[in-house]
């Protein structure tokens, strides 16, 4: 697993965590702003998940391209979209209040950027079975229940 933040303090909880689980050999932290682009060589993995950093992304096509760039023909792109992110993503965007954030750009955009969308993970239940109910159900609130962009890289 590599870690992008642009936060030091962030990985360290991560490395801390994977020290306490045995797994620390298995992480690689990356202190970056993804804003800058991405430093990673092109076809550098086969998997990249953004959970929540897109409401720090200042472009979301320039972002969504650097995806494409950095994944292997054939890669997955994981994106989960959820309500809540709305308005701090129009808040950091260079674009401001006139940022579309809906599912639909987005889909839009990350198609546009060489993916393929798998429309069958698109919905919030399937992420929510995925979710670790071991301490317990709960009701989730619809703005933390996304939908999910699951797309491959096509190149």
């Amino acid at each position: 697993v590599t870690a992008l933040d642009l936060f030091r303090t962030q990985l360290d909880r991560l490395e801390a965590k994977a020290v306490d689980e045995d797994v620390d050999h298995l992480v690689t932290p990356v202190v970056a702003d993804m804003n800058e682009g991405l430093p990673f060589s092109d076809d550098a993995f086969s998997t990249v998940v953004s959970l929540r950093a897109t409401r720090y992304v200042e472009d979301f096509d320039r972002w969504v391209n650097e995806v494409h760039r950095v994944l292997e023909p054939g890669g997955s792109f994981v994106l989960p979209v959820f309500a809540i992110d709305t308005i701090p993503w129009k808040r950091n965007s260079d674009k401001g209040i006139h940022l579309p954030t809906g599912y639909r750009h987005l889909k839009s955009a990350i198609i546009e950027a060489g993916f393929e969308i798998n429309t069958a993970t698109a919905t919030a239940p399937r992420y929510l079975q995925a979710v670790d109910l071991s301490l317990g159900r709960r009701d989730v609130p619809f703005y933390y229940r996304p939908k999910i962009i699951v797309a491959k890289a096509q190149k």
